[in-house]
C-alpha cells in the first residue's frame, strides 16, 4: 500500500538552540529531534550547505534513538563536520508508515508546493557558521579514570601541628560545629592525605574556597589573590597542587565573584570615600555610602558582612578575569567552581569562559545552581554546574515515605539528561551531598539506602563528586552541622561502609561508565542502568523496593554489589556488572 502523508503538529519538537542542535569537541554537528512516544518509526535529516557555489546537494542521514521514557522518545543524527553554514529539516515516517516533513514553519506534506529544496529554504532550520571557539568541549577533568573529592578545608586534616593559628582552635573531632567553629584543617593535612585519597579512586581534588578571609568557610572573600595563612599560605597551595599533578591528580578550586567580604579592601574604601571610591560602583549602593543599618546596600541572600559585586561592570568583569587568569597559572589549577553563578550577569561568564579558554579549551568551568542550568550552560559561559537536580531525583526515589517508583525515577532522569547537549551531560557534577546540604546518610537512614543511591549518582553520565567523610559514614544535619571534621584516629567502626564506597568510587573509572551512552530501565520493583561503549557493556540494576526480590545474573563480571545472596537482591541492594563485547 502506497504511504499517506499526514501531519503531526503537536508530537515532534525541534529548536534551532542547544540542547537540539550542537557541534561537539570533533567539529562535528549533533542533531536532535523529540518525540511524544509511539510517533516516530523511523526519521532522517536532511541537509545542505546554505549558499553552495554549485547546485545544492541534499545529504540524508538516518536518525537513531537516543534516549526513551515511557512518555518521550528522542532521535539524533551526527551530521558529520560541514566547513560553513548548513541548512536541515527532518522527514519522518510515523509508525502506521505515514511520511511528513518538519521543518521550521512545522510538519508538511512531503509534496507540498510550499516547500522547494532548490529554493530560497524558508522552512529550513539553520546552523550558523561552525566556528572552532564554539565547540562543546568535555572538560579535561570529566574525562579523569576517578571521581572528585569536595574538601571543606578547616574540617579534613591538620597537617602543620607547630602553627601559631591552632591556639584559636575551639573544635575537635566528632563535635558538632556552630557557624564560628575553627578546627585547623589545612593545604599540608590535604597533602598528607593524597595517597589515600589517590586510592580511594579520586582523580580531582576540589576545595571550597582558599583564599583570605576570617570566616571558617571563606565564601566572604577579603583578598582574592592571597591564600589564607591559616591553610598555609601561598606556598601551601603551589606544594599541594605540585603533588596532586605529580600522581596524576587535577586540581579543581572555588571562585567567590557574587559577592566579597564586608572588610575587603574595596568596599572598605566605600564605606571611607562614598561616592568619590572608584569602587562606589563595584558594589549595588542606594544612597552615598553603603550603611548596614539601613541595610542600602545589596548582599549575597540577606548577610550583610557579603556585600554583592556588580557584575555587570566592566571595571569589575576585568578585575575578576584578570585573578583567575592569575591564580589559573601561578596554581595550575585544572577547572573552577564558581559559587552562586545564577545570580550574576550573563556578559561577566561571558568574558570569564573567553579568559577561562584562551588558556586552555579543555579547562573545567562549573557553576553552583541548585536549579536546572540550561541558561547559562553553553558553549559560550558554563561547562557544567553542580548537579544538584540528580541528587533531588535519587532522594525522591529513596524517601521513606511516597518515593518514587522505578519508573517515575527513569523518566525523571531521562528528562533531566535531555535538558542538556551528551558534551553538558558528560560534564556534570553529579552529587548526592555538598558543603551546603545535610550529609546523604542521615537524609535516608540507612546505609544500605546509601550506598544504593551513590550506585545510582556514580553510574549517572558525568563526574561523580564524594564530599569529605561520606566514605566513613559520616553524619551530619544542615550547615553547620554537615561540616564536621574527620576523626582519622577511630574509623575501624566504619571499615565495611568504607569498603562498599571504595568498590562503587572505583567503578567511575570504567570507560563505558566514563564515555558510554546511556539508557535507563524500569520495572515494577528493578531500576537499571545501563552504560555502554564499543568496549563494554556496565550494567547497574537496583531494588528500590523494601521486600527482597530474585534476579537472574548472567556470566558478566561483579564489580560491585551490595545485599545480593545468590540471585536474591535485599532490599536497596544493588549490583553492578561488566561485559566486555570484544
Amino acid at each position: 500500500m502506497e504511504a499517506k502523508t499526514m501531519r503531526l503538529e503537536g508530537r515532534l519538537h525541534h529548536e534551532c538552540r542547544e540542547p537540539y542542535i550542537y557541534v561537539d569537541e570533533r567539529g562535528h554537528v549533533l542533531v536532535r529531534l523529540d518525540s511524544i512516544r509511539g510517533t516516530i518509526g523511523s526519521a532522517e535529516v536532511l541537509w545542505r550547505i546554505k549558499q553552495p557555489e554549485g547546485k545544492p546537494v541534499l545529504h540524508r542521514i538516518e536518525m537513531e534513538k537516543y534516549l526513551t521514557n515511557s512518555y518521550r522518545e528522542t532521535f539524533i543524527a551526527d551530521c558529520g563536520k560541514p566547513e560553513t553554514t548548513f541548512v536541515y529539516f527532518f522527514r519522518v515516517v510515523s509508525t502506521d508508515n505515514q511520511i511528513s516533513l518538519y521543518t521550521s514553519m512545522g510538519t508538511i506534506a512531503e509534496d507540498s508546493t510550499t516547500f522547494r529544496e532548490e529554493g530560497q529554504g524558508d522552512c529550513y532550520f539553520q546552523l550558523c557558521w561552525n566556528f572552532l571557539h564554539e565547540r562543546s568541549i568535555v572538560p579535561m577533568v570529566a574525562k579523569e579514570k576517578g571521581v572528585v573529592y569536595q574538601i571543606f578545608p578547616d574540617r579534613f586534616a591538620i597537617g602543620d601541628t607547630q602553627k601559631e593559628c591552632l591556639k584559636d582552635k575551639n573544635l575537635k573531632e566528632g563535635e558538632r560545629p556552630d557557624y564560628r567553629s575553627f578546627f585547623g584543617g589545612d593545604l599540608l593535612g590535604i597533602e598528607k592525605h593524597l595517597d589515600f585519597l589517590a586510592d580511594l579512586g579520586v582523580k580531582t581534588v576540589y576545595m571550597t574556597p582558599v583564599w583570605k578571609s576570617a570566616s571558617n568557610h571563606r565564601y566572604d572573600v577579603e583578598d582574592y589573590r592571597e591564600v589564607d595563612r591559616r591553610l598555609g599560605g601561598d606556598a601551601a597551595l603551589q606544594s599541594l597542587s605540585e603533588q596532586i599533578h605529580k600522581r596524576g591528580m587535577k586540581l579543581v578550586l572555588d571562585a567567590v565573584f557574587n559577592h566579597t567580604s564586608y572588610q575587603h579592601p574595596w568596599f572598605q574604601d566605600v564605606l571611607e570615600k562614598g561616592q568619590s571610591s572608584p569602587y562606589y560602583h563595584w558594589y549595588l549602593i542606594d544612597g552615598d555610602r553603603p550603611d548596614s543599618k539601613k541595610r542600602n546596600y545589596r548582599t549575597f541572600a540577606s548577610a550583610l558582612g557579603m556585600p554583592k559585586l556588580n557584575t555587570e561592570n566592566p571595571a569589575v568583569i576585568a578585575e575578576c578575569t584578570d585573578t583567575i587568569q592569575y591564580l589559573t597559572q601561578k596554581f595550575k589549577v585544572d577547572g573552577w567552581r564558581f559559587d552562586v553563578a545564577d545570580e550574576i550577569a550573563h556578559r561577566f561568564w561571558v568574558e570569564m569562559h573567553q579568559t577561562i579558554k584562551d588558556i586552555d579549551p579543555a579547562e573545567a568551568m562549573i557553576a553552583e545552581d541548585w536549579l536546572t542550568s540550561e541558561n547559562f550552560v553553553d558553549r559560550y559561559e558554563f561547562d557544567s554546574t553542580m548537579n544538584y537536580q540528580i541528587r533531588k531525583i535519587i532522594l525522591d526515589t529513596l524517601a521513606e515515605t511516597a518515593p518514587l517508583t522505578p519508573q517515575e525515577a527513569a523518566d525523571r532522569i531521562t528528562d533531566l539528561l535531555l535538558k542538556y547537549t551528551w558534551v553538558q551531560d558528560l560534564s556534570m557534577l553529579n552529587l548526592v551531598s555538598s558543603h551546603d546540604t545535610p550529609r546523604f546518610l542521615s537524609l535516608v537512614k540507612s546505609r544500605e539506602k546509601a550506598l544504593l543511591g551513590i550506585a545510582i549518582a556514580i553510574t549517572f553520565p558525568g563526574m561523580f563528586m564524594a564530599y569529605y567523610g561520606d566514605e566513613f559514614g559520616m553524619e551530619g544535619g544542615r550547615d553547620p552541622d554537615n561540616r564536621r571534621a574527620i576523626d582519622w584516629n577511630h574509623l575501624e567502626q566504619s571499615a565495611s561502609y568504607f569498603e562498599k564506597y571504595r568498590e562503587l568510587m572505583r567503578v567511575a573509572a570504567l570507560p563505558a561508565v566514563r564515555e558510554g551512552r546511556v539508557q535507563y530501565i524500569a520495572t515494577r520493583n528493578f531500576l537499571t542502568c545501563i552504560r555502554e561503549n564499543r568496549d563494554e557493556k556496565v550494567i547497574l540494576v537496583g531494588n528500590l523496593s523494601n521486600t527482597p526480590h530474585r534476579l537472574h545474573l548472567d556470566q558478566s563480571e561483579i564489580v560491585a554489589a551490595a545485599g545480593v545472596t545468590g540471585e536474591v537482591i535485599a532490599p536497596y541492594g544493588y549490583v553492578i556488572t561488566k561485559l566486555k563485547k570484544r
